[in-house]
């Protein structure tokens, strides 16, 4: 579990760090070099392009013949000496699950019955690489 969540955060840190870095990011319905003429205009819709975000997923694992070896999926296996998964799968797998809960937008509910539109998510993950780091010490 320790090792998923360290996978997750990896994968997700550039996601959350762009977040507080993007030039149009809004404070008192204004954008950081002034206000919004049309907030309208800044709501996604057919014409706004798909955003591909490029992800690189890292395993740390143990070096051979240390206690605990692996400690993690392998470029072979799963950690468990099973073939059948490997480090590349489960990265394959975490990107299509980031990819399904970006295609999600969740109707607001506050207040109770509110009918404002749901535009789409216009953001798609890309595993870009997958990388196995030995190091006993971590």
């Amino acid at each position: 579990m320790k090792t998923e969540a360290t996978i997750l955060m990896l994968f997700l840190s550039p996601l959350l760090q762009g977040q507080s870095e993007l030039p149009c990011a809004m404070s008192n319905s204004e954008k950081t070099w002034g206000p919004i003429a049309n907030a309208a205009e800044y709501i996604p819709d057919e014409n706004t392009p798909l955003v591909y975000v490029r992800g690189n997923i890292h395993f740390m694992l143990l070096e051979e013949g240390t206690q605990g070896y692996p400690g993690n999926f392998t470029e072979t296996h799963d950690g468990l000496g099973n073939l059948g998964f490997t480090g590349y799968d489960f990265a394959k797998k975490l990107i299509e699950f980031a990819n399904s809960q970006m295609s999600q937008n969740v109707q607001m509910n506050l207040p109770p019955n509110n009918m404002t539109a749901k535009p789409k998510k216009k953001v798609c993950w890309i595993l870009n690489g997958v990388y196995f780091h030995r190091d006993n010490d971590s």
